[in-house]
């Protein structure tokens, strides 16, 4: 069978995350790219090989290609679309109050590239749109083009992982298209033989991210509100959970409790697919639901939190992981500021430690301070809050950590130790989903009535 692969001159538009991963990858497959970057701060950063993000390889990856002249670097629209093959928009898209997301930048960002443009080129959207963005896209494209350039709005959504995005990138489960036939052709020869290719049309490549995540979020709050069960119970959720995600049916994956899902993409995408789905006067019953379901694992391990130290007032915590997941420098909707928001409302003070975090200005106003060490973080303080699960915490010593907090409560609201270990060395333990005295509360079953005889029919 003929490969589809073809090395091709690519434009990528926006040096975010998605953009810089969309770069370096299509550059390491043999493709050559020139990447427009117009924020001088962050073009002076990568001029140099350096990546203005933390992304396991990437830097490498980029800096190899820089070097090897397979990401040529820029801030001209005009002198990147001289002579590609295919243009990418990998530019910003954030939600706005409503949960609508903005659409301002993308847009302006494709009638640039179609005002620059000398021929009829694909146009594809990496960047998450609701259904419908492509089609608008193509319109604005076709005002802003010159004569005899008619260039077509393709979706290729991505689906990366912060901290895995490489991996995800190059080793996906399926790279999804929509488009008109031909555009989708080109764009699908971008990519490797190996890679599973999902064709279709735009409005069902456009939904398909939002979908995804969506479903995400739904079974994360599910394991949660699993967890808040097993709390009153007296059992464990790790345990209920695994066996329910050893069913072939449902799988493991996304379904450990924890003080809820953040990021950069599931409560942006959750809040899109609700107003896309009320925009159509369409029912988003289930998705609304795991959005409630996701506050209210946050406030019940908040409340926990208190109860456990008698009152927040004045007391200090340690939050030892503030990005919103281990393996990224991402505080963007962090589960972990966002409680220790709270608990400073409640009159806590908390010092936050995290090995990679990146906090905006305002970011800041969710903790207390900050400290550059994990012993600094631990030292004289009423609560131990594990927001983020980095494989340092796990190899903390609990017998050595007791010389400097005697009485310290530890809610472990990641897994990221091993309760027990914390329990015999004395410390008043809590993890999202461990049944504790704290809340304890007995089943009582309602008296049950049973017939003294039953037929050989009813029993079968």
């Amino acid at each position: 069978m003929e490969s589809r692969f073809v090395v091709r001159d690519i434009l990528v538009v926006g040096g975010g995350y998605v953009g810089l991963t969309a770069a370096g990858c299509f550059a390491e497959l043999g493709h050559r790219v020139y990447l427009i970057e117009k924020d001088e701060e962050r073009m002076e950063s990568l001029s140099r090989g350096k990546i203005p993000i933390y992304e396991p390889q990437l830097d490498e990856i980029f800096a190899r290609s820089l070097r090897d002249g397979r990401i040529i670097l820029g801030d001209s629209m005009a002198d990147g679309c001289f002579g590609v093959d295919v243009a990418f928009l990998c530019v910003g898209t954030p939600p706005s109050p409503n949960g609508n997301p903005n659409l301002s930048i993308i847009a302006a960002a494709a009638a640039e590239v179609a005002g620059a443009a000398t021929t009829s080129l694909p146009i594809v959207v990496k960047s998450t749109v609701p259904p419908g963005t492509c089609e608008a896209l193509e319109l604005i494209c076709h005002e802003a083009a010159k004569e005899g350039v008619e260039p077509t709005v393709c979706s290729n959504p991505e689906f990366l992982r912060e901290g895995r995005s490489i991996d995800d990138f190059m080793n996906p489960d399926r790279v999804v298209i929509g488009g008109e036939e031909w555009a989708v052709d080109v764009v699908a020869s971008l990519y490797p033989d190996y890679m599973p290719l999902l064709k279709m049309d735009r409005r069902g490549a456009e939904l398909i991210k939002y979908a995804s995540n969506a479903f995400l979020a739904v079974k994360v709050s599910f394991a949660n509100e699993i967890a808040a069960l097993c709390e009153s119970l007296g059992t464990k959720a790790s345990d209920v959970l695994r066996g329910v995600g050893l069913d072939s049916r449902i799988g493991t994956a996304f379904l450990s409790p924890s003080i809820g899902w953040g990021g950069s993409c599931l409560p942006k995408d959750t809040s899109g697919m609700v107003a896309i789905a009320d925009s159509l006067g369409c029912d988003s019953g289930v998705v609304s639901a795991a959005i409630l379901a996701n506050r209210a694992a946050r406030e019940r391990s908040i409340d926990r939190i208190d109860r456990a130290v008698g009152g927040l007032s004045g007391k200090r915590i340690a939050l030892l992981g503030m990005a919103f997941k281990a393996g990224t420098d991402d505080c963007r909707d962090s589960p972990a500021l966002l409680l220790s928001s709270e608990l400073i409302n409640r009159g806590g003070v908390v010092v936050g430690y995290d090995p990679m975090a990146k906090l905006t200005s305002l970011q800041e106003f969710s903790i207390t301070s900050r400290v550059d060490s994990l012993s600094e973080a631990i030292v004289d303080v009423d609560a131990i809050v594990f927001g983020a699960a980095w494989p340092e915490f796990g190899q903390l010593d609990p017998i050595a950590i007791t010389a400097m907090n005697s009485r310290t409560v530890v809610f472990d609201g990641s897994s990221s130790i091993e309760i027990e270990k914390w329990q015999m060395a004395g410390f008043i333990t809590m993890g999202v989903g461990e049944g504790h005295q704290d809340r304890f509360r007995p089943i009582i079953w309602r008296p049950l009535s049973w017939t003294t005889t039953m037929s050989h029919e009813s029993v079968a």
